[in-house]
């Protein structure tokens, strides 16, 4: 039964629907219920690979390796785990071992396009840090997103203490999500009406919103006001799960239903919501 539970959800692909909740307190421990029967090893392995793509969306390169090598430990023949491994290694710019787990990728699949184009780059990069002396600094945002996939909600709230800016509010937000924290959620995306800057949606802003923010009303209103301040990027729409994460710019993914590309399309979905909780609330 969990055999089929896996690989429904990896055909449906978690990279793209799902939440924080659902992957920490169902799929993760689905696998680990499998993990110990060997004929399961090329199943486990696939949905380590698919969690280690889901932290990479929420822009969290070093719990995405975690994964990824686990996916490698169940199975060490597909040339993209390690193809992955080594791009998120050039994220956090451990260059000479992003090479060896790309060169490891190459060996398995020289044909491999991506692969092929990640060395290249990796390769320039490598000739401009050794030139030019560039020194390697991990943001803020960076340590908080790392922070976030860990589930280190407080430590996030710590870092930034004071927003001075969107994304300092996005982050904020993300963290009381996971503390399933309603009111404050809400107020820091309220908040970023008083700034002139465009909101740019990010997986992460919805990976990490609890389920009793996405049936506000409230939360609703708030984007219905904020409407003209976004730019393409991530959006959601429901599907049976709950709701389903759409990036605008990932053209090569095959995604049921409709990409939402723009704000005009965003709006649309934000009142039909609104509409359904208002009618929800009228009937209760």
């Amino acid at each position: 039964m969990t055999e089929k539970y896996l690989t429904w959800h990896v055909k449906r692909n978690p990279v793209l629907s799902g939440d924080w909740f659902w992957l920490k307190s169902k799929f993760l421990p689905a696998i680990k219920n499998v993990e110990h029967d060997k004929k399961n090893a090329e199943l486990v392995s696939l949905c380590y690979y698919m969690v280690g793509d889901v932290f990479d969306f929420q822009d969290a390169p070093r719990e995405a390796i975690k994964y990824y090598k686990l996916a490698i430990k169940y199975c060490k023949k597909h040339a993209s785990v390690y193809r992955e491994i080594g791009y998120m290694l050039t994220r956090i710019k451990k260059y000479d071992l992003a090479f060896q787990y790309l060169n490891k990728a190459y060996a398995l699949d020289a044909s491999d396009l991506c692969i092929q184009e990640d060395l290249s780059f990796l390769k320039e990069k490598m000739r401009q840090i050794k030139k030019k002396s560039i020194p390697i600094k991990e943001c803020v945002y960076e340590k908080c997103s790392e922070l976030l996939a860990q589930g280190q909600a407080t430590k996030v709230l710590k870092k930034i203490n004071k927003s001075q800016c969107v994304m300092d509010h996005q982050f904020r937000a993300r963290a009381h999500g996971i503390l399933r924290d309603k009111k404050p959620f809400i107020k820091e995306w309220e908040s970023m009406l008083v700034y002139d800057e465009k909101i740019e949606p990010h997986s992460a802003d919805w990976f990490y919103m609890p389920k009793n923010v996405w049936n506000d009303f409230r939360f609703w209103n708030v984007l219905y006001q904020m409407r003209e301040k976004f730019t393409p990027g991530v959006y959601p729409y429901p599907d049976n799960f709950g709701k389903q994460i759409n990036n605008a710019s990932a053209s090569n993914y095959d995604v049921a239903g409709t990409i939402i590309l723009c704000n005009k399309k965003f709006e649309l979905f934000i009142q039909h919501q609104m509409k359904k909780l208002r009618n929800k609330n009228e009937d209760s």
